[in-house]
């Protein structure tokens, strides 16, 4: 549709507003004439809404809010696998308090993964057999897998005490 075109429509539709107008006009001054007035309704007076009344809590929020906040005293000293066991309810349950009510949790161990779980003595005694197997010339893969410990425990154990691994050629 050019511009053009799109002009005359609305001069179109402008002269049929004009023509619904005049009609309009005479229609009003033919009912003026013959004796009968026009009446103004009254406007409705404004009337507030009544104000909202808040239903009362269930017994099951009720439980919700306080589990909440004991929820929101104990994440600042636990984790949430020390409150399912102090609080006696599950972490999902634990969860869904969060979720609903914003609180966020520490990750347990902060910014050091099993950090938590460190046991020194059993280190030692796992350091050793790690430096024994490393002086025969096995590899990280093989040590792991002798040892049956975890990638997480074996590199944390590696860059701790700096037990050196022969090289790729080196190994067998």
């Amino acid at each position: 549709m050019s511009a053009l075109s799109f002009g005359c429509q609305m001069n179109q539709y402008n002269d049929l507003r004009i023509i619904e107008r005049s009609t309009l006009a005479a229609a009003q001054e033919a009912f003026l004439r013959s004796g009968k007035k026009i009446e103004e309704l009254e406007t409705p007076e404004f009337k507030p809404r009544p104000e909202h009344i808040e239903p009362q809590l269930t017994q099951e929020e009720i439980e919700l809010r306080q589990m909440a906040d004991q929820i929101r005293t104990l994440s600042e000293t636990m984790t949430k696998t020390e409150m399912a066991k102090h609080m006696g309810i599950s972490q999902d349950r634990i969860s869904k308090v969060c979720k609903l009510s914003g609180i966020s949790l520490r990750n347990g161990a902060g910014r050091n993964p099993g950090s938590r779980h460190v046991k020194p003595g059993e280190d030692k005694v796992m350091v050793e057999r790690i430096n024994a197997l490393a002086q025969i010339g096995l590899s990280k893969l093989k040590v792991r897998n002798h040892i049956g410990i975890g990638w997480h425990r074996m590199d944390r154990l590696v860059n701790t005490y700096r037990i050196a691994f022969p090289g790729p050629s080196q190994c067998e």
